[in-house]
């Protein structure tokens, strides 16, 4: 036994226990004083003992109470316990201490050498019995690991130091084709068409002094099992040193895993790959063509709804345009009528065409936006001082910008036509006067964004998904491309549009772009 044994001895008296420990040192034994019931309880806790050594009067806990605690536990259920007392030596005292547990009751004074004795022969008893379990403990794993080793997949061979086959598994005997008479004390190197395991295993019959350094593992390698027919089987094998519990080297245990089907799926996939780069570029033209075919039949739908659109909503002024050269033929019959009026009405409505047409023209001629580096508060003031805002009624700017924001890169133009947009969207909103904030923020580690409120009318939970819709019309928005165009630009800039609105007449809206503070500007200006 490589563990030392330990005694616990509990006595409340300093000279008491250094006395025992004394008598004691010849066993070899590690000697644990605890000077009361509590130290002797929390000492068992933490070490494993081979005798206790109780002192039957002490105060607080005696040591009848103290062997009641260990006889109650687990792990000293079984611990040999000894009573010593000098007050205590009638009958009554030491039939008592036997019912507490105790293998022996000594009262003083005593014969040290008789103490010696007794304490030498428990100490044999825990030695005999520490050899007992870890026998019938080395037979439970010796049976435990060969039901293991019978139960796994993969071939399993444990050799001797002289590479002689000891023990095979039942998955080598059926990769193999041997039955296990036939294979035990056999050489392993008939096992492989190229031997190099023997070699290796008699590297490790030569380390016999620890100093003498060796390989203990052979690393995986990809070699043929031969089989009782003289058939091979490819496998993976490896192998590992067998140590005993000195960590002495007893032999080694090899182990193969069948690869044949892994090969099989090698051989194929070679096979397949031959030719698989003409085969995807085939199937990448093939993409492409599909591709781009969609993307022109995706224009070709989107152009022909813009055109109905377009179609529809041109029908208004020019269906004005004409009402007015009507009246302007009754004005040409009567002199008296007021021609500036219904050229008015005629030059009005021309325009709107106008606009809708260069609305229209701005959406489908969207351009990558050409970054530089911009200061984006200085952007939105410029954008609004391009806006014009009616003096009557009357329509109070909010500022809320924020004089820390970093500079990012961005499209100044079309960031001016983003937020000429929206302030021109909240304004049309506000036909009775109302209250424009323009702020901008920091949105995170590299994201800024620009915030544009009114207190309008607002807009209804119904239309708050389809304002960036290209066909979306209402009678305050027209055709309804300003917004998309502005969402078209924001996008093209990596970055992301939103509104919030309660639909609540002078609650109004929110508009809040979100940019990212710097991206790549290669292949900007192409159109899209």
């Amino acid at each position: 036994m490589t563990d030392q044994q330990k005694i616990l001895i509990v006595d409340d008296k300093t000279e008491n226990l250094y006395a025992l420990e004394q008598i004691l040192r010849p066993t070899a034994a590690k000697i644990v004083p605890a000077s009361s019931g509590n130290e002797a309880l929390i000492a068992s806790l933490n070490h494993e003992f081979a005798l206790a050594i109780l002192d039957v009067q002490m105060p607080g806990m005696d040591g009848y109470e103290l062997a009641e605690y260990l006889r109650g536990e687990e792990k000293t259920h079984h611990l040999p316990l000894m009573f010593l007392s000098a007050v205590y030596s009638d009958d009554y005292h030491v039939f008592k201490g036997y019912e507490a547990g105790a293998v022996d009751f000594i009262t003083k004074p005593y014969n040290p050498e008789v103490m010696l004795s007794k304490v030498k022969v428990f100490l044999q008893l825990d030695r005999q019995k520490r050899a007992l379990l870890q026998q019938i403990e080395l037979e439970r794993a010796k049976n435990y690991l060969e039901s293991i080793l019978m139960a796994v997949s993969d071939a399993i061979v444990v050799v001797s130091l002289d590479a002689v086959i000891q023990t095979v598994n039942r998955a080598a005997l059926d990769l193999l084709g041997y039955n296990h008479e036939e294979i035990i004390d056999t050489p392993v190197g008939n096992l492989f068409a190229d031997d190099e395991f023997t070699s290796w295993v008699r590297t490790l019959n030569a380390a016999e002094a620890p100093e003498t350094p060796v390989n203990q593992t052979f690393p995986k390698v990809e070699t043929d099992l031969v089989t009782s027919t003289g058939a091979r089987v490819p496998v993976l094998a490896s192998g590992s040193a067998l140590l005993d519990q000195a960590g002495a080297i007893q032999g080694a245990v090899l182990a193969a895993v069948d690869i044949a089907d892994r090969k099989r799926a090698e051989q194929a996939l070679q096979e397949y790959s031959e030719n698989l780069e003409e085969r995807v570029a085939a199937r990448t033209r093939e993409l492409q063509e599909a591709q781009e075919q969609l993307v022109r039949r995706e224009k070709l739908a989107l152009l022909g709804q813009l055109a109905g659109s377009v179609s529809h909503e041109l029908r208004n002024p020019l269906g004005a345009i004409k009402n007015a050269a009507y009246f302007l033929n009754l004005v040409l019959e009567d002199p008296a009528a007021e021609i500036r009026e219904v050229l008015e009405i005629l030059d009005r409505e021309v325009a709107t065409a106008e606009k809708i047409i260069a609305s229209l023209l701005d959406f489908v001629r969207v351009k990558l936006p050409l970054r530089r580096q911009v200061d984006l508060n200085a952007v939105v003031q410029e954008a609004l001082a391009r806006t014009p805002i009616p003096d009557a009624p009357r329509i109070e700017v909010v500022w809320q910008l924020d004089a820390a924001l970093p500079p990012i890169l961005a499209d100044p133009d079309q960031l001016f036509q983003v937020l000429g947009n929206l302030i021109l969207n909240s304004i049309q909103a506000m036909p009775g006067g109302g209250r424009l904030v323009v702020g901008t923020a920091m949105a995170g580690p590299e994201w800024v964004a620009v915030s544009v409120a009114d207190s309008g009318v607002g807009i209804p939970s119904e239309n708050l998904d389809k304002l960036f819709e290209p066909l979306f019309s209402t009678k305050a928005q027209g055709i309804g491309l300003g917004l998309p165009l502005a969402k078209a630009l924001v996008e093209g800039h990596g970055g992301s549009i939103a509104v919030q609105s309660a639909g609540v007449p002078g609650q109004g809206s929110i508009f809040t772009v979100r940019l990212p503070l710097g991206m790549s500007a290669a292949g900007a200006g192409e159109e899209v």
